[in-house]
Parts: C-alpha cells; structure tokens; sequence
C-alpha cells in the first residue's frame, strides 16, 4: 500500500496504519517502509506530463526545478497467523 488507499470498507489506509489495520486480523506483522527519491525528471514535458496524470495545476510543472526528484513512500506489510 503507498500512500492513502480508501478501502471497500470506507477505511482509510496509510503507510503509517496499514501495519495496525491488518494486525486487526493477523496476530504478526512485519511492516517494511521505504521513502526515497527513487525517479528524476529531467525535462520540463516530463514535469507537465506528470503534472496532467496526477491532476496538479499546470502552472506547478513550469515552477518546478529541474530535474525533479519524486519520492516514493509505501509499506508493504507481511502478516502471518499462529493458528
């Protein structure tokens, strides 16, 4: 799970829950998070790009710096049952 997830259930999920949100049913949990800058953009059409399939304002793409570091923040949380 990255970021915040709406589930079917109407519960919101975030990388700092997910780990609490599935203890609610597995009695161990192992949560392993990650936040880096793990992509660079280094053209002002991939800025604008990004900017249009994340629905940012188009004016953000032309004052960003260049190249702009994405950081990806996620969990992913192993869970297992003792019975």
């Amino acid at each position: 799970m990255g970021g915040t997830r709406a589930s079917k259930y109407g519960m919101k999920v975030t990388t700092m829950t997910a780990a609490t949100v599935v203890a609610l049913v597995f009695e161990r949990t192992e949560p392993e998070r990650w936040d880096g800058q793990f992509f660079a953009l280094s053209t002002r059409e991939q800025v604008r790009a990004y900017c249009r399939h994340n629905y940012i304002p188009a004016e953000r793409a032309e004052e960003a710096e260049l190249p702009l570091c994405l950081t990806k923040r996620g969990v992913l949380v192993r869970a297992t049952r003792t019975t």
